[in-house]
């Protein structure tokens, strides 16, 4: 197994390596809006109580009140990755916000994180000011269009349609900046502007009393306009008018590049690599070392012979799909024929654009980090073979990869090498929920606790940590399974029949004992199904097909539930085959939790054929 380093580079060298670039700054999404000054900031990351604390002043008296059965544990963006969330049930939940003090704003930026879980008709507040007097703010969801209403100015108030931008039942970051001077309100979603509207009036607005998420119509608690949302990370900023790269920044730090995660490594082309060739898609670069190399980056070819590498440091490589795409995954290698593993030591910033018709020449300005991988002497083996990765969806109309030969590493001219860049949409395993219980849902049950299912593995280290733990229904370390070897080993359950699943859960300790035990996490976890009649700890590996392979290090909370989801499948039962990267301590299992999909309609009709043509899968031995 290839090892890989994956970390933020907070090297000089790396400074040196963006340049100019804002969203290279390592720092964390938090960090970048306090850099701004945000005048209000309530992060959302409370867990009980009533209190919304404002980080931005850390003064009591300007914290908000959870109201109304605000929901205190949603997950937030990126799985969590900005600490927890708010619920809002768009019937009786809102923040009441006191009067945050402050002069008359002219010039004023709110920003979120929001998920809505729809768009209704009628008014929905987004934030409300009590009552209805002159300077108040208020930012009404109509249907999916924002409108930014300040009592005193000229109606009708800049509004903006965000239903594409913002999808409903998916995270998104939102900006809006209000700039009276100039006559203009901007909207930015996920960090890129998305409307300017005119506006006009010399009314300056004053924040609060107020409500997120509902409008108090009087000022005495009759609230209205209720909405219905996730919401994250609420800031105000007082007479600031956020610039588009500072919006950038903000969006580009919560894409951490802890979130790039090792899917797998080796393997072929999957379907639907929208960066190949003959998808339409082209490549382009930057210092190549021959005529002719550009094209090897998606001729949908493997080796060092159709391999592309650069003369210089700050290289890089792109491919332009020809029209915006949505992408989360990306693979890319050295030869991926594990004859060559030189060239490959240093630096990769996976980045994407949004930028119409994207090339060597489009500005740095105009690209979004998503993160950055260093493959260094500290992994056991280079990095020759292709390494497939994961991260949390973006539009894109292009990918690239800066390369920064390290000296240290491998002298010149042994520059970067590069051979195919693939880039997907669904490819299997995408983490939807981190935390979280066991599904309620009686139409999707979870099939490892049904009468019938059977858990399996060829070894225990024994009681508590015994093979029924792996579906015996409750949490935590005690009922947790644990297998007596690091590297080559595997849990599973068998479930009693043919079933359609899409998504399985995971994890270590989700028992939320006194101690949580985050140990014994580490390694590689691949995903395995049959459709053999009562499968077991004897079933051959020819039997298994792999759904994908999920890489753990340092992973965000890698001691909770995981709940992935992937096309569906028919399965008589699924298994973990499990590679430790401490070779001293075996990975534990805490809940192996499978959960039965519904297909449409339609499908019922063709579900035995269905069955029977699962071939695009790809068996491969796993073990």
């Amino acid at each position: 197994m290839i090892r890989l380093a994956t970390y933020l580079v907070l090297s000089l060298a790396a400074v040196l390596l963006l340049g100019a670039q804002s969203a290279w700054a390592a720092l964390t999404y938090e960090q970048e809006v306090m850099a701004d000054n945000p005048w209000t900031y309530y992060r959302f990351n409370e867990t009980s109580g009533t209190t919304a604390a404002d980080t931005a002043s850390g003064i009591a008296a300007r914290a908000g009140t959870y109201t109304g059965g605000v929901g205190m544990t949603a997950t937030s963006p990126f799985g969590g990755a900005l600490g927890a969330a708010k619920n809002f049930n768009g019937s009786s939940a809102y923040v009441d916000v006191p009067n945050l003090g402050g002069p008359s704003n002219t010039q004023f930026s709110i920003e979120t994180w929001i998920k809505p879980s729809g768009y209704p008709g009628g008014l929905h507040a987004l934030y409300a000011k009590d009552g209805w007097s002159s300077g108040g703010l208020h930012a009404n969801f109509t249907g999916s269009s924002l409108e930014m209403a300040v009592n005193g100015n000229t109606s009708p108030w800049p509004t903006q349609n965000l239903g594409t931008a913002l999808p409903a039942g998916s995270w998104g970051h939102l900006v809006v900046t209000y700039d009276l001077p100039a006559s203009e309100v901007k909207f930015y979603a996920n960090g890129q502007l998305v409307g300017t509207k005119a506006t006009s009036g010399s009314t300056g607005v004053v924040f609060g009393p107020a409500a997120l998420a509902s409008w108090d119509t009087t000022g005495s608690g009759t609230t209205t306009r209720f909405l219905g949302a996730d919401l994250d990370e609420f800031a105000i900023y007082q007479n600031t008018v956020l610039g588009a790269d500072r919006v950038a920044a903000h969006y580009n730090a919560a894409i951490d590049p802890g979130q790039l995660q090792l899917v797998e490594t080796g393997g072929p082309f999957s379907a639907g690599n929208m960066a190949a060739a003959s998808s339409g898609a082209t490549a382009f670069t930057k210092n190549e070392a021959a005529a002719g190399m550009t094209g090897r980056l998606n001729n949908g070819t493997f080796g060092n012979s159709s391999s592309w590498f650069g003369t210089a440091d700050q290289s890089f490589a792109g491919i332009v799909f020809g029209a915006q795409e949505t992408i989360d995954h990306i693979a890319f290698g050295r030869s991926n024929t594990a004859d060559f593993g030189d060239r490959s030591l240093g630096n990769y910033t996976i980045q994407y654009t949004t930028a119409a018709s994207p090339g060597a020449s489009t500005p740095d300005s105009d690209w979004v980090t998503l993160g950055t991988l260093a493959y260094d002497n500290s992994s056991p083996a280079s990095p020759g073979l292709r390494h497939l990765y994961s991260f949390p969806a973006v539009d894109a109309t292009g990918v690239r990869i800066l390369t920064d030969h390290n000296e240290f590493l491998q002298p010149p001219p042994h520059y970067i090498a590069i051979d195919e860049i693939e880039a997907y949409n669904g490819h299997p395993l995408t983490l939807i929920e981190t935390g979280g219980t066991f599904g309620t849902d009686p139409v999707h049950p979870n099939l490892a606790l049904r009468p019938g299912a059977t858990p399996f593995a060829p070894d225990s280290f024994g009681s508590p940590h015994s093979i029924a733990g792996l579906n015996d229904g409750a949490y935590g370390n005690d009922n947790s399974w644990i297998g007596t070897d690091p590297d080559n080993t595997f849990a599973g359950i068998a479930l009693g029949g043919m079933f359609l699943v899409d998504r399985v859960a995971w994890g270590r300790d989700n028992g939320g004992e006194a101690t949580v035990f985050n140990d014994r996490t580490d390694g590689t976890y691949t995903l395995q199904f049959t459709q053999v009649a009562n499968p077991d700890e004897t079933t051959l590996d020819d039997d298994w097909t792999t759904i994908g392979s999920l890489f753990y290090t340092d992973f965000y909370q890698d001691y909770s539930r995981h709940l992935y989801e992937f096309d569906t499948v028919g399965a008589t039962g699924f298994r973990l085959v499990l590679d430790a990267t401490r070779q001293d301590r075996q990975i534990a299992i805490d809940e192996f939790e499978i959960y039965q999909a519904v297909p449409e309609p339609s499908a019922f009709a063709i579900w035995a054929i269905a069955l029977a043509g699962l071939a695009w899968y790809g068996r491969r031995r796993r073990k």
